[in-house]
C-alpha cells in the first residue's frame, strides 16, 4: 500500500533517529506484527521484503532495530537482530490457525496423508466454488531437502514449513476472503515465534525503555483479553 508523501528512506532514517531509544521494527505484514508490542514501538507501515528487512536490518547502524522474517527453509540465526517465525511464511501462519480456514486447513491434511506428500509443493485449481489440490512436480532445491527431511515428518508440520503461500492466496482471492486483518485475534506470541525465538525476541527488547511483548490473544481493539 502507498501513503501520500510516504519515502520509505526517509521514513526509516527519520524513525531510528528520532527515536533511538525506542525498538523499531521492520517485517513484510507491519500491519499483523503491530499487535505484539507495547506501547515506544515504531513500526514501519509499509511492509518490505523478507531480503529487504534483511538487507536494511543488517546494515542499520541501530540496536534498537529488528525485523521479522519468514521462516522459509532455513532455523539458521543470520543476525542478531533477525527474528524467524516458526513457519514457511505469514500464509502457512493463517493456514494453521485462522478458524475461517480451518476446512481449507483439513483438506490439505488429508490431501497430504492421502498421497504421502512430503518434499513436493502443491498447486490448487478451481471449478467454480470447488477447489482441487495438485502435488507439483518441481522439486525442492537440495540444499533445503535436509532441513525437510527434519521438520516434514507429519502432514500438520507439513502445512506449517512447507512453501504453501500459492495456494493459500489462490484460495483467499478465488473466494474473496482476505483474512490477515483478523489474524491477531487467532495468535499468540509464542505461537509465531518457536520457544527458542520468543526468548531472543525477549532478551532482546528487556534494554529498551518501556517496550514490552505481548503475550496473551488480542481482541479487535489491540487489547489483552
Amino acid at each position: 500500500m502507498d501513503f501520500p508523501g510516504y519515502s520509505m528512506e526517509s521514513y526509516k532514517d527519520i524513525a531510528e533517529k528520532m527515536f533511538s531509544y525506542n525498538l523499531v521494527v521492520y517485517a513484510e505484514d507491519p500491519e499483523f506484527y503491530k499487535f505484539y508490542f507495547k506501547p515506544n514501538v515504531i513500526i514501519d507501515p509499509v511492509g518490505l521484503s523478507c531480503d529487504r528487512v534483511r538487507e536494511h536490518v543488517t546494515k542499520s547502524g541501530n540496536i534498537n532495530v529488528i525485523g521479522i522474517v519468514d521462516g522459509d527453509f532455513n532455523d539458521s540465526i543470520e543476525h542478531s537482530n533477525l527474528f524467524k517465525i516458526d513457519y514457511y511464511s505469514i500464509e502457512n501462519m493463517l493456514l494453521c490457525n485462522h478458524t475461517k480456514l480451518e476446512t481449507f486447513k483439513q483438506d490439505i491434511i488429508s490431501y497430504v496423508r492421502e498421497k504421502s506428500i512430503k518434499k513436493n509443493r502443491l498447486s490448487i485449481s478451481f471449478d467454480n466454488n470447488n477447489y482441487f489440490l495438485h502435488k507439483e512436480n518441481t522439486k525442492i532445491q537440495k540444499k533445503f531437502l535436509d532441513y525437510i527431511n527434519t521438520k516434514i515428518v507429519t502432514p500438520e508440520q507439513y502445512i506449517k514449513y512447507m512453501d504453501l503461500k500459492n495456494i493459500v492466496q489462490a484460495h483467499q482471492k478465488k473466494f474473496k476472503k482476505i483474512y490477515i486483518s483478523t489474524l491477531h485475534t487467532q495468535v499468540k506470541i509464542n505461537e509465531i515465534f518457536s520457544e527458542s525465538e520468543t526468548s531472543r525476541l525477549k532478551s532482546k527488547i528487556d534494554d529498551v525503555e518501556n517496550v514490552d511483548l505481548i503475550y496473551g490473544s488480542i481482541d479487535y481493539g489491540g487489547y489483552e483479553v
